[in-house]
């Protein structure tokens, strides 16, 4: 896959309410606001739908070699976010979706 089509299948799992979030140590409010209820799955669309093929990223998973992860950093309303994710049985999973700190 690449930046549009992993992008496309985000926002269409989004959508549909089709995705899951990778359990981890330490506060899920502070590196996964959509987990959290914080942000709603509309609002992390919309942040979603901002990134630009420059704002992605495409990495080995941090434990696995398999999935591998996207990650995404647009601009949005002056606010830099940072989402991290993977697609695993036709659904997406969600690592992080946090402002960033850079």
């Amino acid at each position: 896959m690449g930046f549009k089509s992993d992008k496309a299948k985000v926002l269409e799992d989004l959508e549909n309410l089709n995705f899951d979030h990778e359990a981890r140590s330490g506060r899920i409010e502070e590196e996964n606001l959509l987990a959290a209820g914080v942000i709603s799955p509309e609002e992390a669309a919309e942040i979603v739908a901002q990134s630009r093929g420059n704002d992605y990223e495409l990495r080995p998973h941090h434990q696995v070699k398999y999935p591998p992860v996207w990650i995404l950093t647009p601009l949005v309303k002056g606010t830099n976010w940072y989402v991290k994710g993977y697609f695993l049985a036709d659904q997406t999973w969600f690592i992080s979706f946090h402002p960033s700190n850079s």
